[in-house]
C-alpha cells in the first residue's frame, strides 16, 4: 500500500483503467493501481485532479488530505457515513461529562506518550552509546507512575509536564547548535520546531481520519481544553503516536539533513524529506510488532471505541521497551 503524496506544483493526477496516473508537462511520471493507494495528500498549489478520479477514490475510500506549506489541514475527502452507528459517540458524550472517566481517558494518552518516550529515549542511548540518555529515561519512569496515580487533571497535567522538561532537555542536547534549537516551543520560527509543527500537524490528519472512521466526533476531548474549531479528542488521540515524529527528525538530523527556512516557512526540500521520512515510517511496523504504524493508528481508534462503550482499558499499540 501507499500514499501518494504531491509538494510540487504543476502535477495532473487522473485515472486511467484502474490506475492513479501523475502527469507533468504531458508526461506520465509515476501510476499505480487505486487497490494499492491507502491515501492521496496534496500539500501544494497548482495540481489538478481528475473528477474521474476523486469519484474512484471516493468509492474505495481513500481519503484525499489538502494541506498548507506549513503541514496544516485545509481539508479532507472522505466517503459520506464512514461510520453509521451513533453508540460510540453516545459513549464519547457520557465519559465527556464524567469526571473520573475524563481523567481515565487522559491517563491512557499521556502515560502512552511518557512510555512510548522512554522507549526512544532507550533506542537513543543504545544506538549513542550515551548512559545519560538511559538515567533520563528512568526520570521519567518516575513521572509515568505519578500520570497513572493522579487523583485529579492538573496532578495529571503537573506530570506531563515535568516528563516533558525531561525530555525535551535531552533531545536539545542531540541537536547540533547551529540550528538554534531552544527546546520545544511550538510555532517558533527556528527551523526544528517548524519542522516538528509541521510533521505534527500531519500526524493530526492521520489520527483525525482514524478517528472519523471508528464513530467518534473529534472535537470532543476528554484532555485538551473544547474551544471552536479545535479537534480535542485528535489532540488527545496523537498524544500516544508523536514518538514517531521526534524519532524520523531525529534520524534525519543524524543522516545530515539541516531544515531550512525559507520565507518564514520550511523550504520546498525540507518538506519533501519530512513528508517521505514520515510516510516511511507510517508503512513501516512499530518496532515489537508487525503493525505498521499506519494501520495501527486506524487500529487503535476502533480499540478506543470499543473501551469507552464496554468501559474497559485502552492500550495502544506503542514501541516495545528495551
Amino acid at each position: 500500500m501507499a500514499d501518494i503524496v504531491i509538494v510540487e506544483p504543476g502535477h495532473v493526477l487522473g485515472y486511467t483503467k484502474g490506475l492513479l496516473v501523475v502527469r507533468k508537462n504531458g508526461s506520465t511520471i509515476y501510476s499505480i493501481s487505486v487497490n494499492e493507494v491507502d491515501s492521496v495528500v496534496i500539500a501544494t498549489k497548482g495540481v489538478s485532479l481528475s473528477g474521474t478520479l476523486l469519484w474512484r477514490l471516493a468509492a474505495h475510500g481513500i481519503p484525499v488530505y489538502i494541506v498548507s506549506s506549513k503541514g496544516e489541514a485545509l481539508a479532507l475527502l472522505i466517503p459520506v457515513d464512514a461510520n453509521k452507528t451513533s453508540s460510540t459517540q453516545i459513549a464519547q458524550a457520557e465519559w465527556r461529562i464524567d469526571p473520573e472517566k475524563r481523567l481515565k481517558a487522559a491517563k491512557w494518552f499521556i502515560t502512552a506518550k511518557l512510555r512510548s518516550r522512554i522507549w526512544l529515549l532507550r533506542r537513543l542511548a543504545a544506538s549513542r552509546r550515551d548512559q545519560s540518555l538511559r538515567d533520563e529515561s528512568y526520570q521519567l519512569e518516575l513521572y509515568v507512575h505519578r500520570a497513572s496515580q493522579a487523583s485529579d487533571p492538573r496532578e495529571l497535567m503537573d506530570a506531563e509536564a515535568r516528563a516533558g522538561r525531561i525530555y525535551w532537555n535531552a533531545l536539545k542536547n542531540l541537536i547540533p547548535i547551529e540550528l538554534g534549537f531552544p527546546g520545544r516551543e511550538p510555532r517558533r520560527s527556528d527551523p526544528v520546531n517548524r519542522s516538528l509543527d509541521y510533521m505534527y500537524s500531519l500526524l493530526r490528519v492521520r489520527c483525525h481520519l482514524a478517528l472519523q472512521l471508528a464513530g467518534f466526533n473529534p472535537y470532543m476531548g476528554f484532555m485538551h481544553v473544547d474551544k471552536s474549531g479545535r479537534p480535542s479528542l485528535t489532540l488527545d488521540y496523537m498524544e500516544s503516536y508523536r514518538w514517531i515524529v521526534e524519532k524520523v527528525l531525529l534520524n534525519l538530523i543524524a543522516s545530515g539533513l539541516r531544515p531550512e527556512l525559507y520565507l518564514d516557512k520550511l523550504s520546498k526540500d525540507t518538506r519533501k524529506a519530512l513528508y517521505r521520512a514520515l510516510r516511511d515510517a507510517f508503512n513501516s511496523p512499530v518496532p515489537g510488532s508487525r503493525v505498521p504504524l499506519g494501520k495501527a493508528i486506524l487500529r487503535d481508534a476502533w480499540s478506543l471505541s470499543k473501551a469507552i462503550r464496554e468501559d474497559s482499558i485502552f492500550q495502544p499499540t506503542l514501541p516495545r521497551q528495551v
